[in-house]
């Protein structure tokens, strides 16, 4: 019990906080090994294998969007 003249209040403050992502980050594509082709056909055929790996459809690119896109939504 508070002492006389002491006044206790409990005041109820609302904040936002980021709340935890549900998501697992997707695993990157492995570095180029080295060294590189040094025939130009080869190393066009690698550059372009490994460009569909982060941009082609369902690729690293694809999969992260996803992550951010669940992780950043906006729930209601």
């Amino acid at each position: 019990m508070p002492s006389p003249g002491i006044r206790v209040e409990t005041v109820e403050v609302v904040r936002e906080v980021q709340r935890p992502c549900p998501v697992t980050p997707p695993v990157r594509p492995a570095p180029l090994e080295r060294p590189l082709p040094a025939d130009a056909a080869a190393l066009a055929a690698l550059l372009g294998a490994r460009l569909a790996e982060w941009a082609g459809p369902g690729g690293y690119g694809d999969r992260a969007a996803a992550a951010l896109a669940i992780c950043t939504k906006v729930s209601e």
